[in-house]
């Protein structure tokens, strides 16, 4: 079965237009075997194979883009490919003033001691001894990824001239500052000849690229698909990684994002990638599968209405009957029998997020999948209120308000047929905080895992949650940053709702991000 994806992008900065006859690499053109997974980047006003060779291009190329109107199919890239001197293609076809001679003429332009430096080669053994090489694809290079630094970009420097450039101090300033800052390894200068293929940048490039990934996954600045991460973790058949940026949405081929890997390595390397980005945000896959499973369970019996409203009956009959009036006494028997009332609980037939033999964990994991299903209902009929009105009316809805979603409402929905108590607390007009044992039971949920009387603490505030308020172990008890990214991922892959909707409603995005 083919698997859709999208190619992962390359901005190629060289200007290999203005090499001589003999120029071969990086290739003109990607070998088919990478164009399965790779494309350049490519400007509409250049005739030639890459993406940008000037720094006027740079801006024709980058700007509309950056500005909302250019190709998102092509912006932003995954790969910056960048050769630092681009003095063959301006020298040569004068697209650039390089030795900025209206400075006798121009009262306000910079002295001649104040230009920007450039390296002339020495090395009897090149034969472009004497050329000027300067650093103009660099500066393009940095100045990209910083504006993008949220988007995961992997760069590859490519200079026959890294050591000498080092002694330029814009050069060796550029290289300090975007080292730690972006993830660029700049200790292999000099790749030149064969070493600039394809083949060779590509795998650099990916390289650079999971490496972004990792930490900007880590720093909760993407998301990334959790179920595309469980899979893999399965098996590498899953063939994709879907990942969210402020810039873009991506589906990477994971055969792209590992091409590096000899085929015989790669399922086993792809399969640890994952279970090591998913504990980097403490997640365990076998808890989530469970939630998963605990979430269906509960909300399948919000979902049925005859269980629901047989449930109520039950907890109105029992309030009739203690207070001594009269009451439909086959109907109180048969729902007694029905849920096996004994003790003022219910032993059989009920439905809530405390069913089922599983960890605390696991029950708190299950607690923000099905809130994450009723925020989907919400929306779902905000959506169609606001259709209704447009439709019929002049007035535009644009309210992040409403519908409102209480925390009463998650309750009924994590507690749909509750096996205690008896009586259902709404039902005996008491506020859900005084309810007999909901919120303690889950501000009393620990990790079994963990040691120590802190580290091991799970309490859950739903109307903490619902505030945006971050977890703290002495309170308030929300979600933590780990958790808001995973269930944003869940959000995202959702393919009935677009990430507008989900941002168009303030307690998703209270959940999802927290307060700001």
């Amino acid at each position: 079965m083919d698997i859709a994806y999208d190619k992962i992008r390359i901005l190629w900065i060289d200007d290999c237009e203005g090499q001589d006859a003999g120029y071969m690499y990086p290739e003109k053109k990607l070998p088919d075997e990478l164009a399965k997974y790779f494309q350049i980047v490519n400007h509409s006003a250049i005739p030639g194979p890459s993406s940008i060779r000037t720094s006027s291009d740079f801006g024709t190329c980058f700007g509309p883009f950056w500005w909302g109107s250019g190709d998102t199919s092509k912006f932003p890239p995954e790969i910056i490919a960048m050769d630092y001197n681009l003095r063959k293609w301006t020298d040569t076809h004068g697209k650039v003033n390089d030795e900025r001679n209206n400075e006798s003429t121009d009262p306000l332009s910079v002295s001649q001691s104040n230009k920007s430096k450039f390296v002339v080669t020495s090395d009897p053994s090149k034969k472009d001894v004497g050329m000027k090489a300067g650093f103009e694809g660099l500066v393009m290079g940095i100045f990209i990824s910083s504006l993008l630094y949220q988007h995961p970009i992997g760069i590859v420097p490519m200079t026959n001239y890294g050591n000498l450039l080092e002694d330029v101090s814009e050069v060796r300033t550029l290289h300090l500052i975007s080292k730690e800052i972006l993830n660029i390894d700049y200790s292999e200068f000099g790749v030149s000849g064969e070493d600039r293929s394809w083949t060779n940048v590509i795998k650099k490039g990916v390289q650079a690229l999971r490496a972004r990934i990792e930490n900007l996954y880590e720093t909760f600045q993407i998301t990334l698909s959790p179920s595309d991460l469980m899979a893999l973790t399965e098996s590498a058949d899953h063939g994709v990684l879907t990942m969210h940026s402020p810039h873009a949405e991506r589906k990477f081929s994971i055969n792209g994002l590992f091409i590096d890997i000899p085929e015989e390595n790669r399922a086993e390397a792809i399969q640890k990638w994952a279970r090591d980005l998913l504990q980097t945000v403490m997640v365990d896959c076998d808890e989530l599968k469970q939630a998963q499973e605990l979430c269906g369970t509960v909300w399948n019996a919000y979902d049925n209405d005859e269980l629901v409203k047989d449930r109520k009956n039950l907890s109105l009959l029992t309030i009739i009957k203690e207070a001594g009036d009269n009451y439909d006494k086959d109907a109180y028997k048969d729902l007694t029998q029905k849920f096996g009332v004994s003790g003022k609980k219910c032993k059989q037939g009920c439905v809530d997020i405390k069913t089922g033999a599983y960890s605390d964990r696991v029950r708190r994991w299950a607690t923000f999948l099905v809130t994450l299903n009723l925020l989907k209902r919400v929306i779902q009929i905000k959506k169609r209120v606001e259709e209704h009105v447009r439709k019929t009316t002049i007035e535009v809805i644009d309210n992040s308000e409403s519908p409102v979603m209480t925390v009463d409402d998650l309750y009924l929905a994590l507690f749909p047929a509750p096996s205690s108590p008896l009586v259902i607390p709404w039902h005996e007009g008491k506020g859900i905080d005084k309810s007999f044992n909901w919120v303690t039971t889950m501000r009393r949920w620990k990790d079994k895992k963990e040691v120590g009387k802190k580290t091991g603490d799970l309490a859950l505030s739903l109307p903490d949650m619902l505030a945006g308020e971050s977890w703290n172990p002495e309170g308030p008890h929300g979600l933590t940053p780990s958790e808001q990214l995973i269930l944003r991922g869940f959000a995202l892959e959702d393919k009935e709702l677009s990430q507008k909707d989900w941002d168009s409603y303030n307690t998703a995005r209270l959940i999802f991000r927290g307060k700001k």
